[in-house]
């Protein structure tokens, strides 16, 4: 699937939930929870050009204050139920489909797809049901002579039902005509349709399961068939799909449509079975970009690599995105596979229907927010790559290994997003590759203590997107890496290998893995399988340090279960889980030598452990989960210098940033903040600068300002300081403030960074700043250009005005609403419009008076409505999340949603509603006094209103019987119904008698 991304925004501000959705490095993380682009995108949701505040990973740890739910609730809504593997008796196996792609500006597509069943087993059954939602004009026949067949269509599946019973190997085909126009998933209809203005193009996204929107077909993993596309189009366009070209004269079973005479027809054929979420087709004003250099064919020959993009796209910028595929290739070909790719070609292609990355077979899809120019790579090189080896790992996992269903999802989700570690591992270095993994561990915990704990592998659930989360994609790939240190390298690998070749071209399930593993390496893995991936949550550890000098003996206490702050009992069981699990805590000297090594191990019996170990010589650092070998937290009460030594010595990159951790949060001395202070600027590797500056901004206070303050000024890597000019808007203090508009003076161009500062100058919210942050917006707020410019992430993010939103002035929130109402104008690029959708709600958020902040909902309400569907979902999300009391009037509106979704993303929809009563619920007295005196002046005030209505109505009819002679109006009432202008000034004032009536 799209690579992934993480939680992100600080305090209770967290980067939208369901987007909408981050795989590691930043770079899946500052993939899906980067901003909501989609309220619904969770884990698609991967944008550089939206809310550029939150594109770093999150290293928070909540220990003190984050929900811990090991009964699912976070993550299951009302109506979730256990899913499984339909019954596969009669299948399809082969797909000839023909598409007529002429009426791309009017979004409108028309296809003729043959279909071929087989029966692999004896039944009684006659009827096999296709998904297609939506479908206009749909007609079904048998190609078949021998067999006749009837057909029922209900709008969302078609039932097919032949008279014959079926044979064990008997095939039959069919032919179903449609056409579709619109669809709300599955195919995307891009660019400036009918304007005239810009290329235009279709582009599908299936996952989970979206093929339905427009294609016939059984979407379920397990249903895999071989397929051949006839993609019929205007005669300067171009179009793609899965498989390898075939001529365009050879003609498909079965009768060809005719679809006009001024087309062309491309023919693509795939012989490797598929299921229907990783199909794609790309088609319309498309550029063809080959990779035509010597390396690339020496290293991957008879696999031709191409990249395509709309026209009007620089060629350089594509070819700056993708420069080491080649390299990637050869390198998982080697590492998982037999030296060889297993597919005919691997072509990637860019465009406007989604921000991410899917892994279409052969035929990989990206988001053009991902294109790339020399400035940007010096900032997102490391992000760029790890999302391109995560989707060519997809080639083995998932592509090659498809699952079975959606519950065995982590075997492709969780290999990609650790393939994106061992890449790095074997190209950056080993720092790079514990990094990686830091920051996967760090993503997951953060869901786990934040919203819920679940099995990484489960079957209940309301959606089959829902699964795709942080348990999918960083939690199983820790696990992952937890099995290869309990294995061993070597025979981890092998028995990897061993997997990919017994299971190339099929569909697996968790227990084919397992059973690889327990072959090569001898062992039981059984339990491990048991408490990791389908046991939900981790092992939440504290410990106390202890060294006597005079008996050099060290005493390490390990306790697992809630932490010391937690409200249970120590002999209260309830809601703790408990583990089985040994670590290993290193001890070095002085002179960098290991003493000893501690290894403590706890079962699901044991709640406390203590170890002792004798030393020559007085311990002086630590390595504490040497490589991170496992999933778990370990808060430990150890001596201050022991933890400043470790933090400066320590060659473990993970112990190194647990120890400021401990010094920053548990520590938190003013000596304690000294050491960190001293030498942290002096840390060798750029993320652990990051990791620890997102410590200092979870922890506010005047030492953190400072420190965080001398490390931006002093920080001079390009990926790490937009990374510490964000964490520097964590919280407020001048010392912050000052640090932010000296770095910003400064002559550099970075496009990342110069977002960044500005929006954490916005949050330090000084009155001084607006006035430029004001202009930087005014500068930008004109500028032309398509989203084919990585030059205009500038003008998509710094000028899109997210800085001024974080800035609490009724100046800020008056020039955001000028943006989003000034005359029904509309900003000229979605990317930047999403951004002031959701800067406007903040402004709006810090706005006290209660007729403003109604404004506002009442303008993000309307946005509901709005004609593109990405600006609607993020007006849904920013209406709930900050403005969640006066969202509530807006309910009906919010839920009207759901027909502009597609049904596997309504849970995100629900899950907003749901979360939008926990708000409103954990308000305090006062505030839901206040609302209800709110609401209640409201309804009063209606009720006037209608009163006055139904006044003015019997005026009416009183003055119309007094004309007729049948009624009699007194003397010295008015005759003039309220609102004409003939009356006299006196006749005005005076009080009708039915008015009379009802005062009284």
């Amino acid at each position: 699937m799209p690579t992934y991304s993480r939680h992100a925004e600080r305090g209770g501000e967290r980067g939208c939930r369901w987007v909408f959705f981050l795989p590691s490095y930043f770079c899946l993380y500052l993939l899906r929870h980067t901003f909501p682009h989609t309220l619904l995108d969770r884990h698609k949701a991967v944008s550089r050009l939206g809310n550029h505040s939150v594109n770093r990973v999150k290293n928070r740890m909540r220990r003190k204050g984050g929900k811990r739910d090991s009964t699912m609730d976070g993550f299951l809504l009302p109506g979730a139920k256990s899913h499984y593997v339909p019954d596969l008796m009669i299948f399809p196996v082969h797909q000839d489909i023909h598409l007529d792609l002429t009426q791309i500006p009017q979004k409108t597509l028309k296809g003729v797809v043959h279909i071929t069943f087989a029966c692999r087993s004896p039944t009684e059954g006659r009827k096999v049901v296709l998904d297609a939602v939506a479908f206009a004009e749909l007609a079904v026949d048998s190609l078949d002579a021998r067999f006749t067949l009837s057909y029922r269509y209900d709008g969302k599946r078609v039932q097919v039902v032949w008279e014959n019973p079926w044979r064990v190997g008997e095939q039959r085909r069919i032919r179903v005509l449609y056409t579709v126009v619109a669809p709300v998933a599955g195919m995307h209809f891009c660019g400036d349709a009918g304007d005239g203005k810009g290329p235009t193009y279709i582009l599908s996204d299936h996952e989970t399961e979206k093929a339905r929107y427009w294609l016939p077909c059984m979407d379920v993993p397990a249903v895999r068939t071989t397929a051949s596309f006839f993609l019929t189009t205007r005669p300067e366009h171009l179009s793609f799909a899965n498989g390898e070209w075939v001529d365009s004269e050879e003609g498909a079973p079965g009768a060809r449509p005719a679809w006009g005479q001024d087309t062309r027809t491309t023919c693509w054929r795939l012989d490797i079975p598929c299921p229907s979420y990783l199909l794609c087709v790309a088609a319309g004003a498309l550029a063809l970009f080959k990779e035509a250099s010597e390396e690339s064919k020496a290293l991957l020959p008879g696999c031709p690599i191409a990249y395509i993009a709309p026209v009007g796209v620089e060629e350089r910028n594509v070819r700056l995105a993708f420069e080491p595929t080649a390299r990637m290739l050869h390198w998982i070909a080697n590492k998982v596979g037999n030296g060889t790719f297993p597919f005919p070609k691997y072509y990637q292609v860019m465009g406007d229907a989604h921000e991410s990355a899917m892994e279409n077979i052969s035929l990989v899809s990206w988001g053009l927010n991902w294109l790339m120019d020399e400035t940007l790579l010096k900032e997102d090189r490391l992000v760029m790559n790890s999302i391109n080896i995560h989707e060519i790992g997809h080639s083995y996992f998932g592509d090659c290994l498809v699952i079975q269903h959606f519950e065995h999802a982590f075997l492709k989700e969780s290999w990609a997003t650790y393939i994106e570690c061992c890449w790095l591992e074997d190209t950056e270095g080993q720092d790079a590759f514990l990094f990686q993994l830091y920051t996967d561990l760090r993503a997951y915990i953060t869901e786990v203590e934040d919203d819920y704990a679940r099995p990484i592998v489960t079957r209940t659930y309301n959606s089959s997107w829902s699964m795709y989360d942080d348990h999918l994609y960083p939690g199983g790939s820790c696990r992952l890496h937890m099995l290869r240190k309990l294995l061993g390298d070597q025979v981890f690998w092998q028995a990897v290998r061993a997997y990919v070749d017994r299971n190339m071209h099929k569909v697996v399930e968790t227990s084919d893995f397992r059973k690889c593993l327990e072959e090569v390496s001898g062992r039981s893995l059984v339990r491990f399988f048991e408490q990791w991936f389908y046991t939900p949550s981790f092992p939440q550890l504290r410990g106390e340090w202890e060294y006597d000098e005079e008996t050099k003996v060290i005493t390490l206490s390990i306790k697992q279960g809630e932490p010391e702050d937690s409200d249970h009992e120590e002999d209260d069981d309830e809601e703790i889980c408990l583990f089985d699990i040994a670590f290993t805590i290193e001890v070095y000297n002085r002179e960098g030598v290991l003493e000893t090594t501690l290894r403590p191990a706890l079962t699901r019996t044991t709640r406390k452990i203590v170890v002792q170990a004798k030393v020559s010589r007085s311990p002086c650092y630590l390595h504490v989960n040497p490589q991170l070998a496992a999933v778990l937290t370990l808060d430990m009460e150890c001596e201050e210098e022991i933890l400043a030594a470790t933090a400066r010595r320590a060659t473990d990159l993970p112990s190194r940033i647990w120890a400021y951790e401990q010094l920053i949060e548990e520590v938190a001395t003013p000596s304690a903040m000294a050491h960190v202070r001293e030498h942290l600027p002096a840390e060798p590797f750029w993320g652990v600068r990051v990791a620890v500056a997102d410590v200092l901004g979870d922890n506010p206070s005047r030492a953190s300002a400072q420190i965080l303050g001398e490390l931006l000024r002093a920080e001079k890597d390009p990926r790490a300081l937009h990374h510490i000019a964000e964490a520097c808007g964590a919280f407020r203090h001048p010392l912050l403030r000052d640090a932010l508009l000296d770095v910003w003076t400064r002559q550099w161009d970075l496009y990342r960074a110069k977002a960044e500062i500005l929006t954490s100058l916005g949050s330090q919210n000084d009155v001084q700043d607006l006035e430029l942050l004001l202009d930087i917006c005014r500068e930008h707020e004109s500028s032309e250009g398509a989203r084919n410019d990585p030059n205009l992430l500038e003008t998509n993010i710094v000028g899109s005005a997210h800085p001024v939103g974080k800035h609490n002035t009724m100046n800020a929130y008056e020039y955001l609403k000028t943006r989003l109402t000034d005359g029904g104008k509309r900003e000229a690029q979605l990317s930047v419009r999403i951004v002031v959708v959701e800067a406007f709600a903040r402004a709006a958020s810090y706005v006290q008076d209660k007729s403003t902040r109604e404004e506002a909902a009442e303008i993000l309400a309307g946005l509901l409505m709005d004609e593109e569907q990405r600006t609607a979902e993020t007006a849904a999300w920013a209406l709930s999340e900050f403005l969640p009391l006066e969202a509530e009037y807006y309910r009906s509106e919010l839920f009207s949603l759901r027909h502009r979704l597609p049904v596997q993303e309504h849970f995100s929809l629900d899950r907003l509603l749901r979360d939008l009563d926990d708000e409103n619920e954990e308000a305090t007295p006062l505030q839901k006094l206040k609302k209800k005196m709110e609401r209640w002046e409201d309804r009063v005030g209606a009720w006037e209103e209608a009163l006055e209505e139904h006044v003015a109505d019997v005026d009416k009819h009183l003055l119309k019987n007094e004309g007729k002679g049948k009624g009699k109006v007194p003397s010295g009432r008015s005759r003039t119904p309220r609102g004409d202008e003939s009356g006299s000034s006196e006749d005005k004032g005076s009080e009708s008698e039915s008015q009379r009536y009802w005062h009284n």
